[in-house]
């Protein structure tokens, strides 16, 4: 994976444990996998978010197993979500 260039402006008490902490070499990797880390976060709690304000679904009739209605009921949510 290329690499890119970054500028950032820290608060100092953070910017001077990382100096304390990390080693010199080592502190790209670490705020790269610190931010993926967050991130990952992030991305989680928006799509968990999204699933607490959506209307909850009763399972349609005639479906032969609860798998059947969660299809339906993921599809119909994705569908909702791609159209906003």
């Amino acid at each position: 994976m290329a690499n890119v260039k970054r500028t950032f402006s820290l608060p100092n008490e953070i910017s001077e444990e990382l100096d304390q902490t990390i080693p010199n070499k080592e502190r790209s990797k670490f705020l790269a996998q610190s931010l993926r880390s967050a991130l990952k976060e992030h991305k989680r709690t928006e799509l968990l978010n999204i699933l607490k304000s959506s209307t909850p679904q009763a399972i349609p009739e005639g479906k032969k197993s609860i798998v059947d209605a969660l299809g339906d009921i993921r599809i119909s949510q994705y569908k909702e979500l791609e159209s906003n």
